[in-house]
């Protein structure tokens, strides 16, 4: 999966829980909209649609489903799960915070990305933390597998 999902779009009859469906995305950083109608597919838009009691994600994204009437901790579960299998979007982040995604994707160390950047590893691990917090990722692998455009084919 190569597209970077800039926004999404919930195609929903059912108002409420599309409604915390869209809010737990926009959370998370991206941007939600709500429709009752069927719209054309844009590059870069999560599309989920509701059908038969569940909301249905693009096929490219997850084959799994989300009940309608899902408990508020199941919606944010179920975001927080099929927010591993998006691609992160890049474009936001400073450059000291991209220089520390290419390091990490080379597989370097704190200590060696510090040495690289010429600046002490205990301030790599703090830009580290806000980063990840940034991204609504807890560790490196997560990076790496979003990054890498989520599920592996």
């Amino acid at each position: 999966m190569s597209d970077l999902y800039r926004k999404a779009i919930v195609i929903s009859k059912t108002y409420l829980p599309a409604l915390g469906l869209a809010m737990e995305l926009t959370q998370r950083g991206i941007p939600t909209e709500l429709s009752q109608e069927k719209v054309p597919q844009v590059e870069g838009t999560l599309m989920i649609l509701e059908l038969d009691g569940y909301f249905t994600f693009s096929l490219n994204v997850t084959d799994k489903k989300l009940a309608l009437d899902s408990s508020k901790e199941e919606v944010i579960a179920f975001v927080d799960e099929i927010l591993k299998e998006v691609p992160l979007e890049f474009d936001h982040l400073t450059e000291r915070e991209r220089s520390l995604v290419r390091g990490i994707l080379q597989g370097l160390t704190n200590k060696e990305i510090a040495g690289k950047l010429y600046l002490s590893e205990k301030t790599i691990r703090n830009n580290l933390t806000t980063l990840y917090r940034k991204l609504k990722i807890s560790r490196r692998e997560e990076l790496t597998i979003r990054f890498n455009g989520g599920l592996k084919r």
